[in-house]
């Protein structure tokens, strides 16, 4: 058998392309296991789309890969105001009452929405009154008295039959 001499302009035509490959030809079954390597990869391919919803765990994270410059500077805001008040007055959904002067009635909000909630603190007096405004309060048809000095309490709203909840 004859040797013949190989020459770059053979090893040319010869070479595989990506125009020579048929679309969808090469899959994780051609490929060697550590065939694809991080420098294989051109920058801005991997996008979210293409990761798995269930594929970055905490186990998958380098501990020191999530840095203060990698959190989104948005503020996180917590939805709650607050308001200081010595009269009566109709708290709204996610406020923090503050109420300053003995004998006063807060009232709920009416027409609560599941999960909204009320944070009543009172100061040195045992007869504030919360106000159900047409909604229960812990299941009773009934208004609220906050019977301690400096008692805080939140109230959550459930449902129609819990209504407001107190945690």
């Amino acid at each position: 058998m004859a040797l013949t001499r190989v020459t770059t302009d053979v090893l040319t035509d010869a070479l595989v392309t990506a125009a020579k490959i048929a679309n969808d030809a090469v899959g994780a079954d051609q490929l060697a296991s550590d065939a694809v390597v991080t420098a294989s990869i051109v920058d801005n391919n991997v996008t979210a789309a293409k990761i798995a919803s269930d594929a970055v765990t905490a186990a998958k994270i380098a501990s020191d890969a999530v840095t203060a410059a990698k959190i989104a500077s948005e503020p996180i805001s917590v939805g709650i105001t607050s308001v200081v008040t010595a009269t009566s007055l109709t708290a709204t959904v996610n406020t923090h009452v503050y109420v300053s002067a003995a004998t006063q009635t807060i009232t709920l909000p009416a027409s609560p929405a599941i999960g909204q909630r009320v944070l009543i603190t009172v100061g040195n007096f045992t007869d504030t009154v919360v106000a159900r405004n047409g909604s229960n309060i812990m299941s009773s048809a009934t208004d609220f008295t906050m019977d301690a000095a400096y008692l805080s309490i939140q109230f959550i709203y459930t449902d129609a039959t819990q209504g407001w909840v107190i945690s």
